[in-house]
Order: C-alpha cells, then sequence, then structure tokens
C-alpha cells in the first residue's frame, strides 16, 4: 500500500464513524420538533385555591405574557347563588385552565391581549378549545407573526355557556397574539372582564437545532480525503 492510500485510509477512519454517529445523535433528539402536536392542558401547572392571579410564565416551551392559570371548580362555581359561569364550562379536560388576566386598574369593560411565543425556533398553533368568563358576544382575535410578519389572522365568537373549538391552522409562527374585546357583561355571574379561559391548547413545536444529514458530512469528508492525497503528491 503506497503511502497516499494509507493516508487516505487513516483519514476515513478517522471521519466516517463521526459522519455514521449522526444516526445515532438524530435518534436521540427530542420529538417535539416532530409533526405530532403537544396538547397543554394547563393541568401540571400549580393554581392557588382561589381566583388570583396565577400567571403563567413557560410552559411546555413556549413563553407566555399576560396569561394565568386557574382552579375552573373553585372559580367556575363561586356559590351563594351564582350561576355557573365560564371558568367551568370551559374545562374540557382535567381542573386546570388557562386565562387572559385582566390587569390591575385596569378597564373591566376594555380590550384586553395576551400572547405565546417560542424563541427557539417556529411552532404551528393548531385548535384549543375557547370560552368567555364573565360575557356573551365575546369577539376574540388571533393574529400569528413569524417575526414582524404577519402570517395569519382567526377570528371567533364566545358565550360563557358552553366551550368553542377553535381552529387556527397557524404555521410557522414565532409568536402569537390574542386580544379580546366587546363581550356584553353579565353582572349575575359575579365577575368582569372580557376575559378569554382556554383548554387543550394543541401546538406543534419546532426547535431550530439541526443535525446535519450523514451525507453531508460523508461528502466533505470525501473533499478532505481527495484534497489531503493530492497535496501529498505534490509534495
Amino acid at each position: 500500500m503506497t503511502g497516499s492510500a494509507r493516508f487516505a485510509r487513516a483519514v476515513l477512519s478517522a471521519v466516517l464513524p463521526a459522519a455514521l454517529s449522526v444516526e445515532a445523535a438524530r435518534a436521540q433528539l427530542p420529538t417535539i420538533g416532530a409533526p405530532t402536536p403537544m396538547v397543554l392542558n394547563f393541568e401540571p401547572l400549580t393554581t392557588a385555591a382561589g381566583c388570583g392571579d396565577n400567571t403563567i410564565s413557560v410552559y411546555g416551551g413556549l413563553t407566555w405574557t399576560g396569561w394565568g392559570a386557574i382552579n375552573s371548580p373553585y372559580c367556575g362555581n363561586l356559590g351563594g347563588g351564582l350561576p355557573l359561569n365560564g371558568f367551568w364550562y370551559g374545562a374540557t379536560s382535567g381542573v386546570n385552565v388557562g386565562y387572559i388576566q385582566l390587569p390591575p386598574f385596569s378597564d373591566p369593560f376594555g380590550a384586553l391581549s395576551a400572547e405565546i411565543a417560542f424563541g427557539g425556533g417556529t411552532f404551528d398553533l393548531l385548535d384549543a378549545w375557547l370560552t368567555a368568563a364573565w360575557t356573551t358576544g365575546l369577539d376574540v382575535s388571533v393574529l400569528g407573526y413569524n417575526g414582524a410578519t404577519l402570517v395569519g389572522t382567526r377570528n371567533f365568537r364566545l358565550d360563557y355557556t358552553a366551550p368553542t373549538l377553535a381552529t387556527f391552522d397557524l404555521r410557522g409562527l414565532t409568536s402569537a397574539r390574542f386580544s379580546t374585546r366587546g363581550g356584553t357583561p353579565r353582572f349575575e355571574l359575579g365577575g368582569l372582564g372580557n376575559i378569554l379561559v382556554m383548554d387543550d391548547l394543541s401546538v406543534v413545536r419546532r426547535d431550530a437545532a439541526v443535525v446535519p444529514e450523514p451525507a453531508t458530512l460523508l461528502l466533505v469528508a470525501s473533499g478532505v480525503v481527495v484534497l489531503a492525497v493530492t497535496v501529498r503528491r505534490r509534495r
């Protein structure tokens, strides 16, 4: 065997295992980048006894702004002869629900907004069960963004007496903005605010990290070998 051949074999021996190990690395990647949805039902979140602000910061790997989580049986059935409200009807699974918070000292009849974002890639916003907490005729707009680019808008009108399955089908997002307005107050329910109740949010998270394809690494390795042999022959 010539010196050049021995040198080429040594280079391949060093590079080939690294390329082949890519498949093993890929098998260890989290499946959240695959098109299998996560259903976020808010059950893992700790909620205080009562209907106070249990703020959500990070849940499901997403960043939440303006959202809280509460115990729906407690907050949905306030007792004292009051009717059941949208927190009660909005729980489609388990006992916890997410909701848009009413900021302190804000207009209880004004518009509200909240956001879900992902800084590590993109996500697909598929669907969720939405309910108005204290109102009828609550108008909800959901705007999906990729960076500063508007991907799409979805609009819904909600009641407090039953959840609505809202299909978003907004894909490749970095953020989704929820806004509520125009609800007719039902004072007999015991609460105020254009508050949106959410349960069983279905999303697909697509992380930005990418493992190179084995074929790409092998192509690079082959180029390295050819270059090394050429240089050796010239010497």
